[in-house]
């Protein structure tokens, strides 16, 4: 574990602390079902605020080969929600560079490309894609015909990238860019592989949602810093690219799609001004939020915490539906555990099932064999995908009653 004594942007030393939850395990680090859970490892988990830049990061950041080992289970394209995303962007992105280099073809590279939904996209729209991926997702994107390095994203994979493919017009990442220490390295390898005219796009949880829905779930170790958009513009001027347009995105709850190109090639778009402005009359970035954030997070955590006990004096059995790595920290900060939650389902094929939450007996089966036990409640661990889950769930003949756990705990009876 690496303590983060300085901002990851402007190097200061000078933080104010924003939310401590605790020894947190990592998300995406699951044991088999029939392990032991006292063997788990947990890590600081708290978030602190620069004074100088206004970054939120955490104060504490474990390694990257713990975080994204080889065996990290994710794979994007389960996600049906977040494919429409990448679709989208696919669109808009091709779309501005015809109009702006309309003779030229579309070359893109993916950071942390995962199992190759996002470039899938783009290949269907005509351009050559590769990624640049460390965990057994690369195998899945390589099976499928996606080209991909199976490798960190560092100088020397942009060096193995760019003896492959040379030069691209787009880098993108999505959920990425927040996840890799060292910022202003990772702008310098991306400066060097990117085309003076190209766009670096990128795709990361937006803090100002994070507080307005009380989005907790989403702080876990992977997530190194959270992003405002006066944090991330000073952090890309700081590395040589401006910021062109911001985008509101829905993925994850509340995500920005950040547009940044080398300093001087393209104009500014006025999204940028209004998100600043937005920004400046909330307060966030001087640390006005922090004493009501830490209010409404532990009232929301007893709230939760007592209507589960509730139910399960009652006589309730409640399952879990999906296993996103949010659900980790919102199962881990609430206090949750097998006797509370019977087991959680997950999509048939995700590389989770057979494992366990960390830190409990709480394990994780083929939604399928969930929905055979009839739980009489479901907790929503996607919860930001609330109606299309339970619109999907009700759609397999679940007539129970679901538990949305965010931002505001409550039951959608049948």
């Amino acid at each position: 574990m690496n303590r983060v004594f300085e901002c990851q942007v402007c190097g200061s030393s000078s933080s104010r602390p924003v939310i401590d939850m605790g020894l947190t395990p990592l998300v995406n680090t699951l044991p088999p079902i029939d392990s032991d859970p006292p063997v788990d490892s947990v890590y600081d988990l708290a978030l602190v605020q620069c004074k100088s830049c206004t970054l939120v990061q955490l104060r504490f950041a474990p390694e990257m080969e713990s975080v994204f080992p080889e065996s990290y289970p994710y794979l994007s394209g389960l996600t049906t929600p977040l494919v429409k995303n990448f679709q989208e962007q696919a669109s808009v992105v091709v779309e501005f560079f015809k109009g702006n280099l309309p003779e030229q073809q579309l070359k893109v590279l993916d950071v942390g490309s995962n199992d190759g939904s996002l470039l899938r996209c783009y290949a269907n729209l005509g351009c050559e894609v590769f990624g640049i991926e460390p965990t057994q997702a690369a195998d899945v994107a390589n099976a499928n015909g996606i080209k991909t390095l199976k490798a960190y994203f560092d100088k020397s994979s942009v060096e193995a990238a760019l003896a492959l493919v040379g030069k691209v017009k787009l880098v993108t990442a999505t959920n990425v860019f927040a996840h890799i220490p060292n910022p202003m390295q990772i702008l310098k390898d991306i400066s060097a592989i990117l085309d003076d005219d190209g766009l670096f796009v990128s795709e990361n949880h937006y803090f100002p949602d994070l507080l307005e829905q009380l989005q907790i779930d989403t702080i876990y170790h992977e997530h190194l810093r959270y992003y405002t958009v006066v944090s991330i513009e000073e952090l890309l001027n700081r590395g040589g690219f401006d910021l062109i347009r911001i985008q509101k995105i829905g993925s994850h709850g509340g995500s920005v799609r950040i547009w940044a190109a080398k300093k001087g090639v393209y104009s500014i778009d006025l999204s940028v001004a209004e998100a600043k402005a937005l920004e400046a009359k909330s307060g966030i970035n001087n640390g006005e939020f922090i004493s009501a954030f830490d209010k409404s997070v532990k009232e929301w955590r007893n709230e939760l915490r007592t209507l589960i006990t509730t139910l399960n004096v009652e006589g309730a059995t409640i399952g879990g539906i999906g296993a996103p790595s949010r659900a980790v920290t919102l199962i881990s900060y609430v206090g949750l555990n097998h006797n509370d939650i019977l087991a959680i389902g997950e999509k048939t094929g995700s590389k989770k099932i057979g494992r366990r939450i960390p830190t409990t007996r709480i394990p994780i089966i083929d939604e399928v064999d969930l929905l055979r036990m009839e739980p009489s409640h479901l907790l929503l661990l996607s919860w930001h995908m609330g109606d299309d889950l339970i619109a999907n769930i009700r759609s397999k003949g679940y007539k129970g009653h679901f538990i949305l756990p965010l931002p505001t705990p409550k039951i959608v009876k049948a």
